[in-house]
């Protein structure tokens, strides 16, 4: 009985429910063709681990002990990426602003392996990636010697990125227009509760 007095209320209602539908679903189909294409320019890194003078027997019979070195030392150029006055050296050397790149996920680092970490730029504005792409080798390359150290104290060398290369991604139409007639029927129905609450209320 319940479940026909809220069909009844929608049938009552009706518009209440077809007008936040049809907006959003429109709103989602212009968005999703204004914002058709989105830019992915990912630049790999590469650490190596500085050779041992004198070599332990560790080495020598197993590398599984290098092989870990090597790792550990790939997530810590990772995180020497991700700091805070890297990004912001990018971004200033750039002419860019950073605020909030992040939030808006412009940019991610991420170790998959001691010959391959990522630092991927993402966003809409193409000719921005592929500055930030730039920059963002040219910088690393300047400051690179405050993660492996000089001299003595040198603990490995990073391998720059050869090329810059940008991929597109199209935006999925039909799958922004299902979650949007999905929002747009949850929007319709709080509408019409609301509307029916208030209706009851006057009356």
């Amino acid at each position: 009985m319940e479940i026909r007095n809220y069909f009844r209320t929608i049938k009552k209602f009706i518009w209440w429910f077809i007008t936040p539908l049809i907006v959003v679903v429109v709103l989602t189909l212009i968005f999703s063709l204004i914002f058709s294409e989105s830019y992915q320019i990912p630049l790999s890194f590469s650490v190596n681990r500085r050779a041992q003078d004198t070599e332990t027997s560790d080495y020598q019979f197993d590398s599984y002990y290098a092989i870990q070195a090597n790792v550990i030392l790939a997530s810590q150029f990772a995180e020497w990426l991700r700091s805070g006055s890297i990004i912001s050296s990018i971004y200033n050397n750039a002419g860019l602003d950073e605020e909030s790149s992040f939030l808006a996920k412009e940019w991610k680092v991420t170790a998959y392996s001691p010959q391959n970490i990522e630092l991927l730029f993402r966003g809409r504005d193409k000719e921005r990636l592929a500055k930030l792409a730039e920059t963002a080798i040219k910088t690393t390359d300047e400051r690179k010697e405050e993660f492996t150290g000089t001299g003595e104290a040198v603990v490995g060398t990073v391998d720059l990125p050869d090329e810059i290369i940008t991929t597109t991604k199209k935006t999925p139409i039909l799958l922004n227009l299902l979650v949007g007639l999905l929002a747009g029927v949850i929007i319709g129905l709080l509408f019409v509760y609301f509307k029916s609450i208030f209706s009851s209320k006057n009356n």
